[in-house]
């Protein structure tokens, strides 16, 4: 794994994650998203997809470092976030909204409405949401594990429940997520080819 020292959001972070697959991009990629296509991918990589983001997707970014403090606090280790390269596949990128090397543990923060948590209290995880762990795994060899969390937030901002996951390497579906990715890349990235 090979550390990019660049600020997450920066126009420098947002440019190279054009050039490289990133976790949001995994599930499109493998058909398994309900939000984005194969073909959305392809489009944003050519620079050609108009990036919408939501009040949601707004709220999580503004919360994401309270939550990330939390999470420090309740586990005693410190997660900064860090974004990284794999050192097996040039093409595989993962911003990581923490990190702690000491303890090989990445953390994954979403914070979502009341019915995508009642959903995961009940023991679904969104499949997405699993993908996205397991290609930051693949690209942060050195990560045994993802604590993948859930806040639910008020109207004013104040957290008002939380779950935590755990998700661990399983190393078949890293393989089979990086072979799907891989050939997007080499098929469609690289050649610019649609793949429709």
């Amino acid at each position: 794994m090979i550390e990019v020292d660049l600020e997450q959001g920066s126009q420098a972070w947002l440019d190279l994650r054009l050039e490289k697959i990133t976790s949001t991009d995994c599930a499109p990629i493998m058909g398994r998203s309900r939000y984005k296509t194969k073909r959305d991918v392809w489009l944003d990589k050519m620079g050609r997809l108009e990036t919408y983001v939501n009040a949601a997707m707004k709220k999580g970014t503004l919360l994401e470092p309270e939550c990330r403090n939390f999470l420090e606090g309740k586990y005693g280790v410190e997660f900064p976030p860090k974004t990284y390269l794999s050192s097996t596949n040039e093409w595989q990128m993962a911003s990581l909204d923490g990190y702690s090397a000491e303890a090989k543990t990445i953390v994954e923060i979403k914070v979502v409405g009341e019915n995508t948590f009642r959903r995961v209290e009940s023991g679904l995880i969104p499949e997405q949401y699993a993908l996205q762990c397991h290609h930051h795994m693949a690209c942060c060899e050195d990560a045994e594990q993802v604590l993948l969390a859930f806040f639910r937030f008020n109207e004013e901002d104040l957290m008002i429940n939380y779950r935590i996951e755990t998700i661990v390497k399983y190393p078949e579906m890293i393989n089979r997520l990086t072979h799907f990715e891989n050939e997007f890349y080499r098929n469609h990235v690289i050649t610019f080819k649609d793949p429709w």
